[in-house]
């Protein structure tokens, strides 16, 4: 089973795949920057909704950023 760790590794992956920096990355998904350090740092728990956000940003499935499959491309 993936872990918290897992899933921000593969949201880290993809914001650096894009070459956003982390700040570029929150105002693209409309969230302060301390609060995406927030999320993956685990402070606090990422929201369904942002995970659309993401998902939608990135071009992949939500599938992809938990960690529930390797394909990062929804089809």
């Amino acid at each position: 089973m993936p872990t918290i760790t897992d899933m921000y590794n593969c949201i880290e992956a993809e914001r650096a795949r894009t070459g956003l920096t982390i700040a570029e990355f929150a105002e693209r998904i409309g969230v302060a920057e301390k609060t995406y350090r927030n999320w993956r740092d685990s402070a606090k728990p990422i929201t369904s909704d942002m995970l659309v956000k993401i998902s939608r940003l990135f071009g992949c499935s939500i599938d992809y950023l938990l960690c529930l499959t390797d394909k990062i491309k929804i089809n």
